[in-house]
């Protein structure tokens, strides 16, 4: 594993140079390594994809890949450099949107309460952000 980790060292450095020159997506998943949790970082590029396995979903995990600075706009993020500023909550919410969407899809009717009002819940603040947004537009 060492040796092959040191000749494609190169390669991978290559890649990520490569990433930064494009919008970034960019999505991390639970995974283990050695009995241990870690996050399977993904950052998706428009023709590659370069992974990251670390040891949490923090700017400096993300930084292992893009560089501090990265001044192209991350798709995941609303547009904004990654560390710049949270996310907007559309895309903070989007994973737990889909997991109760999907949640009521494979439940039989009777256990579909708790989606139904994760959904709802995440709905309305929504809606309260773009009330939000729109009342400081006119300011």
């Amino acid at each position: 594993m060492d040796r092959m980790a040191t000749k494609s060292f190169a390669t991978y450095e290559a890649l990520k140079a490569e990433a930064v020159q494009s919008v970034v997506s960019p999505d991390e998943t639970g995974w283990r390594v050695g009995g241990r949790s870690a996050w399977l970082w993904a950052f998706a590029a428009t023709s590659l994809t370069v992974y990251a396995i670390c040891d949490g979903t923090r700017f400096d995990e993300a930084t292992t890949v893009l560089p501090a600075d990265f001044a192209a706009p991350c798709a995941a993020t609303g547009g904004r450099r990654i560390g710049s500023s949270p996310p907007p909550p559309s895309n903070m919410c989007a994973h737990l949107l889909r997991r109760a969407r999907e949640m009521r899809e494979s439940n039989p009717r009777s256990t579909v309460t708790f989606p139904n009002t994760l959904s709802a819940i995440l709905h309305d603040a929504l809606a309260v952000r773009a009330l939000r947004d729109a009342g400081s537009a006119r300011r």
